[in-house]
């Protein structure tokens, strides 16, 4: 028995049926899909793809990380911010490119907070408390 696309996209956790691999490839080669490959095939085939765009964002805040990181004054813990970094970026959404030039344009600079009266905090404390949200001083 062939699963119907509800049951293919149940036990896959897809987020909309566009989004899903499974349904791509599913109308991309067709109803044979299924009865050529299996759907155990199939899902696997759909894991890998998830792998693959999850490899890609993570490398593409990577490199919005390191614009971030070059222009903090304080270079402490930079796996841990590395890592608020895309939670901010997953919490964002589509707001994402508002959120990030709001990050970059209030983030402290070496040349304004170096010095002693003026407390820098860590780079992942600054971004997981969405500091950038903060009323301008």
């Amino acid at each position: 028995m062939i699963p119907s696309d509800h049951d293919v996209q149940e036990t896959t956790g897809a987020d909309s049926p566009e989004h899903d691999p499974i349904v791509i490839i599913q109308r991309v080669l067709g109803p044979l899909a299924l009865d050529l490959w299996g759907t155990r095939k199939l899902r696997e085939l759909a894991r890998e793809l998830r792998r693959a765009d999850e490899w890609r964002e993570v490398r593409a805040v990577d490199a919005e990380f390191e614009a971030f990181w070059a222009i903090y004054p304080r270079k402490d813990d930079k796996l841990r911010a590395a890592k608020m970094f895309r939670q901010a970026k997953r919490r964002a959404g589509a707001a994402w490119p508002t959120v990030r030039r709001q990050i970059m344009a209030k983030a402290p600079r070496a040349d304004v907070t170096a010095s002693e009266e003026h407390f820098v905090p860590l780079p992942s404390t600054w971004l997981q408390h969405e500091r950038w949200t903060d009323e301008d001083e």
